[in-house]
C-alpha cells in the first residue's frame, strides 16, 4: 500500500482496499492489501453489505473480468457480491449477480437465500424456510417451519421442520423437533 495514498479503504485487522489509478470515475475499484502487501489480484469494491473484516471474513463486491485499460481483451462486467477470507480468497459468492442475498452472519456462518452455509466447507448447514432467527454471541437459532421438498440423494428428508441451533464458530448443529418454535427457545 502506498503510504501517500489517502484514498485507501480501511477494512479492519490491517486489511485495506487500495484504489487502482484511473483517469476517470472508476476510483473505487481496488486491490486487497494486508499490512501494505497486496494479497489478491482480484479487483474488489466495497459494497453496502459489509466492508469490514469480522470473525475472519469480509463482504465485498468482486470483479473477476474487470477491464483494466482501453483496448484490453478482458471485458468489464457487473460486480458479484462475495465473502472474502483472511487469505484474500473468495469463500462464497452469489450465483446471480443481481440477487444481493449473500450475508456474513458471524463466525463461519453465511446466509444465502433461505439457506445457512459453512464458509470453511461451503456446505449448507440448514435450509431455513422462514426469517425467524435468534442470535447470541456464540449461537444462531433458525426455524425451518415449512415442509419444503429438500431431500438427500437417498431420498431422506435433509432438513426436517423444527429449530436448528448453530454454533457460529464450529458449525456444529443441534436440532429441536418441529413442536418447538423460535418463540419457545430459552437462551
Amino acid at each position: 500500500m502506498d503510504p501517500n495514498n489517502r484514498n485507501f479503504i480501511d477494512l479492519g485487522l490491517g486489511y485495506t482496499l487500495e484504489p487502482l489509478d484511473f483517469d476517470d470515475n472508476r476510483n473505487k475499484y481496488s486491490y486487497l492489501y494486508m499490512s501494505g502487501q497486496k494479497i489478491s489480484d482480484m479487483i474488489f469494491r466495497k459494497g453496502g453489505l459489509g466492508g469490514t473484516f469480522i470473525d475472519g471474513y469480509c463482504s465485498l463486491i468482486s470483479y473477476p473480468n474487470f477491464k483494466l485499460k482501453e483496448g484490453s481483451d478482458q471485458e468489464s462486467e457487473f460486480g458479484t457480491h462475495c465473502i472474502v477470507n483472511l487469505k484474500g480468497d473468495i469463500a462464497m459468492s452469489e450465483e446471480d449477480r443481481f440477487s444481493h442475498d449473500l450475508y456474513h452472519i458471524k463466525g463461519l456462518v453465511a446466509k444465502k437465500k433461505d439457506s445457512y452455509y459453512n464458509l470453511v466447507t461451503s456446505e449448507i448447514i440448514v435450509l431455513a424456510s422462514s426469517n425467524s432467527r435468534v442470535e447470541t454471541d456464540e449461537f444462531i437459532w433458525v426455524e425451518h417451519k415449512y415442509d419444503f421438498d429438500y431431500y438427500t440423494a437417498n431420498g431422506e428428508k435433509k432438513f426436517p421442520m423444527g429449530v436448528y441451533k448453530i454454533n457460529c464458530y464450529t458449525g456444529d448443529v443441534e436440532f429441536y423437533k418441529k413442536e418447538m418454535n423460535i418463540n419457545t427457545i430459552k437462551i
